[in-house]
């Protein structure tokens, strides 16, 4: 009963003596998930999350223009309309 008493608070241990085992060869080198080409669901810390906000702004800078650039070419065309009519009726 005495050993059962003492042996109840202890953790059972394994004493490691010398080096330990050399990995097994066959199984070649380990790599990790982003070395294998995998992408990360989310992205982390600071930079990564201010780089995906400037390329955001930066698409939304792109549409804006793009939206500007049709609304102009409207509005340049519908001018050399007007502006071809009254030149023909002033001939």
């Amino acid at each position: 009963m005495g050993a059962l008493r003492f042996m109840k608070g202890r953790h059972l241990t394994v004493k490691l003596r010398g080096r330990p085992p050399r990995p097994d060869k066959r199984r070649g080198r380990t790599l990790s998930l982003s070395a294998r080409g995998a992408k990360q669901s989310t992205h982390h810390g600071p930079l990564q999350r201010l780089l995906e906000a400037a390329v955001k702004q930066t698409h939304d800078i792109k549409c804006l223009a793009t939206a500007a650039n049709e609304e102009f070419a409207s509005i340049l065309d519908k001018s050399l309309k007007e502006h071809s009519s009254q030149t023909s009726r002033q001939r």
